[in-house]
């Protein structure tokens, strides 16, 4: 940006009703220590504003007092008009009050005639200069600023319509494979042997990753949208896990890890969305058996939460690998994942552990991780029973 220096012409408007008076600031601005100066003196509001738009001066002078106007009110105009120069008020009368309105209404300095001084103009000039051109600096910053996160709005939407538009393209193709794979499994086409059958178990499992995958992709869209709801109705805790352990009893012999399930007895149910939920625990479970070797354990409980018979406690724990300190506060970011020190690669999409915690707080509940490094971790969830959520709504008048 350009600036003035001490060797440059600073081009100077004044506007006052008094002739002598403007006269008297072209004696005190001439030889300035410093600085060179073009005067522009008016007794005319309109004629100096319509010069302004010629020659657009480094700082206006204008007097307090103009009669049927003040020179705050022609501040206002100079500004309406976008001439971007700032402005010095002089005054012969008037005291700390003037002051003060002169500052609030944006006024760069305020001086009084009677102690008008060369050093004084020259501070009060190149200070006015200054604070313009950093005010300029910062204006023009900020439209840079806004610019950017205009445009990173622009790309995140982009990209959300993205993988919106891929999940869904893909779902349909992926459905199909994967039943036409299962037909084959189950001999509806014809016998298949050992081998060919193991091969198609793996076909089939891989297309049931990616159809979990592109759901997940689905959620996270919905999500920024706001468009991902729960619909929470009473749902017994016990009901939640039984659905939870026979889809994933199969996974865990495959991996030969052992799966158990406990329910507390007389547990009252829980307000929460079921498809939910069993994605969640879905989700946490297919995780620990992920970073559990055969031969290990994972365990899910429902259970009264921390002595209250207002929360129903449900939680995965395994005999895994365990989750380091430093990546225990960023799992549940979206895109996360946690480094292998070993060098073994896990995939996913960084996105399941995000979607729990979010659908967790759509439950008014934290998903909540304890975690030893070499021994295992335990995710647990927090949910309000459903008798708690009638009496509180019923508290509400609904």
């Amino acid at each position: 940006m350009h600036t003035k220096t001490d060797h440059q012409e600073f081009v100077i408007f004044a506007i006052d009703d008094s002739r002598n008076d403007l006269e008297l600031l072209r004696f005190q601005l001439e030889n300035l220590p410093g600085l060179q100066v073009s005067y522009y003196p008016f007794t005319d509001v309109e004629s100096a504003l319509a010069e302004a738009e010629r020659t657009v001066p480094d700082v206006f002078f204008l007097d307090f007092d103009l009669g049927a106007v003040s020179g705050i009110d022609i501040f206002d105009r100079i500004k309406k008009a976008e001439l971007k120069c700032p402005a010095i008020l002089l005054t012969g009368h008037g005291g700390e009050e003037v002051a003060v309105q002169a500052m609030r209404a944006g006024v760069s300095d305020y001086i009084a005639k009677n102690v008008v001084s060369r050093a004084g103009l020259k501070r009060a000039i190149t200070n006015a200069v200054e604070k313009q051109r950093m005010q300029a600096e910062i204006e023009d910053k900020q439209r840079k600023l806004e610019q950017a996160c205009k445009e990173l709005r622009r790309q995140n939407q982009e990209i959300q319509s993205f993988y919106h538009t891929m999940s869904h393209e893909m779902k349909n193709p992926l459905t199909a494979a994967r039943e036409f794979v299962s037909i084959v499994i189950d001999g509806l086409a014809g016998a298949v042997n050992a081998e060919q059958k193991k091969y198609l178990e793996v076909t089939r499992e891989s297309c049931d990753i990616l159809t979990r995958q592109m759901n997940d992709l689905l959620d996270a869209s919905r999500l920024e949208n706001g468009k991902l709801e729960v619909k929470l109705r009473p749902v017994q805790p016990g009901s939640i896990l039984d659905k939870v352990f026979f889809l994933m009893t199969t996974k865990a012999k495959r991996a030969e890890i052992t799966l158990e399930k406990e329910v507390q007895e007389g547990l009252s149910p829980v307000l929460a969305d079921e498809n939910r939920m069993i994605q969640v625990l879905t989700n946490l479970v297919t995780n620990a058996l992920k970073f559990t070797k055969p031969g290990g354990k994972v365990v899910m409980k429902a259970e009264i939460a921390g002595g209250t018979d207002s929360r129903i406690r449900f939680s995965v724990a395994d005999t895994g690998c365990g989750i380091p300190l430093e990546d225990q506060q960023r799992i549940f970011d979206r895109l996360y994942q946690v480094g292998n020190k070993d060098g073994t690669n896990h995939g996913g999409l960084g996105l399941g552990l995000f979607l729990c915690n979010q659908l967790a707080r759509l439950h008014d509940g934290t998903l909540k991780v304890e975690s030893t490094p070499g021994k295992g971790s335990v995710f647990s969830l927090d949910l309000g029973i459903a008798v708690a959520e009638k009496k509180a709504l019923a508290g509400t008048g609904f």
